[in-house]
């Protein structure tokens, strides 16, 4: 599909794995006609290789929490204003073992709009 091919050229581009544990894949894409975010818990881990980082395979090279964004094209304001709404989260004490020991989406969503209100 379109937005795959556009995830993967974007992460063939740089990696985006923002910090140890949590990844935030984001591409544009004509499909798109308003911003698509999608977030994804790997309890066991996902590898994700980062250049002059970890060895594969060991533990900091896993990636627990993935952040998707797709957005669409031309709106370069709100793809910023999105993406630092993101880094505020993740910047957010607890947000990311929240979401890992999260036992429902709902759970996940309840904690997002807690930190949206401070």
């Amino acid at each position: 599909s379109e937005a795959l091919a556009a995830l993967t050229e974007r992460e063939n581009k740089m990696n985006t794995c923002i910090k140890s544990g949590i990844a935030v894949p984001h591409a544009s894409c004509t499909s798109v006609t308003y911003p698509v975010v999608s977030i994804g818990i790997s309890r066991g881990g996902i590898d994700y290789e980062v250049e002059g980082g970890a060895a594969p395979d060991s533990k900091e090279s896993l990636v627990h929490l993935v952040i998707m964004i797709l957005f669409e094209q031309g709106n370069t304001e709100r793809h910023l204003h999105i993406l630092a709404e993101c880094a505020h989260i993740l910047q957010t004490p607890a947000f990311y073992q929240t979401a890992l020991t999260a036992s429902s989406a709902s759970e996940i969503i309840e904690k997002l709009r807690r930190i949206e209100e401070v």
